[in-house]
C-alpha cells in the first residue's frame, strides 16, 4: 500500500499527497486486516496455501474463553437464582410458595385445625399461613447461597457451552460472536485511517 503513495510523493510533494495516502493506508489496513479475521469462513486452496478466517482457525480457543466469560458472568447460579427471585418471576414463585406453605400447614395441622379455628378464628388462621409464606419468602435467599457452588459443579454449564459452540459450523459460529461489534467496525476503520492521515502529516513536516 504504500509503494503508491512513493509514485504520488515523488510526482506531487505536497502536504496533502502524504496525508490522503496515509489515510488510505490506514484505513485500508485496517479493512483488510477485518476481512483476513472473518473471511472466508472455509477452508480455501490458494496454490499450495491453504486460507481460512483466522477467527474460525481460532474457534477452540474462543469457544473456551467465551464458554468461560458467560459461565462465570451471566449463567450460573448466582445470577440465575437472583433474576428469578427479584425479577419478574418473583411473584410466580410467591404464588408457587404460598400454595405448598398452605398445604404443609393444613396437612401437619389436619387434626387440630378445628381446635386451631375455634381459637384464632378462620381470618386469623388464613394470616397466619400467609404471614408463614411472607417468612419463607424473605428467607429463602439464604439456602440457596450455600448451594451457588455446588449447583455450578452439578451444571457445568461452561464445559456445555463450550462443547456447543466448538461443534458449530463456521458459518453458525462466525453468526455468533461476530454481529456483536460489527456495527462498531466503521470506528476502527476511520481510526486506522485517522492515524495513518497523522503519521503521514507528521512525515511531511519531517521531510520539509
Amino acid at each position: 500500500f504504500g509503494l503508491p503513495c512513493m509514485f504520488a510523493w515523488n510526482y506531487f510533494q505536497t502536504p496533502w499527497i502524504l496525508t490522503l495516502c496515509g489515510f488510505f493506508v490506514g484505513y485500508v489496513t485496517n479493512e483488510l486486516a477485518l476481512k483476513m479475521i472473518f473471511s472466508p469462513l472455509e477452508p480455501k486452496k490458494v496454490g499450495p496455501i491453504t486460507i481460512q478466517a483466522l477467527f474460525v482457525k481460532d474457534q477452540p480457543l474462543v469457544s473456551q474463553v467465551f464458554a468461560q466469560v458467560i459461565s462465570k458472568n451471566i449463567l450460573n447460579s448466582q445470577t440465575i437464582a437472583e433474576n428469578l427471585l427479584n425479577g419478574p418471576s418473583r411473584l410466580k414463585i410467591q404464588e408457587f410458595a404460598e400454595k405448598h406453605v398452605n398445604r404443609t400447614i393444613d396437612t401437619n395441622a389436619a387434626l387440630f385445625k378445628p381446635y386451631l379455628l375455634l381459637s384464632f378464628g378462620t381470618q386469623e388462621y388464613i394470616n397466619l399461613k400467609k404471614k408463614l409464606t411472607e417468612r419463607f419468602m424473605d428467607n429463602i435467599e439464604t439456602p440457596i447461597k450455600h448451594s451457588y457452588d455446588y449447583t455450578d459443579n452439578l451444571l457445568d454449564i461452561e464445559t456445555t457451552l463450550r462443547e456447543q459452540i466448538l461443534a458449530l459450523p463456521p458459518v453458525e459460529f462466525e453468526k455468533l460472536l461476530h454481529p456483536i461489534f460489527e456495527e462498531d467496525e466503521i470506528y476502527l476503520l476511520i481510526a486506522g485511517g485517522a492515524v495513518g492521515a497523522t503519521a503521514g502529516w507528521l512525515q511531511f513536516l519531517t521531510l520539509s
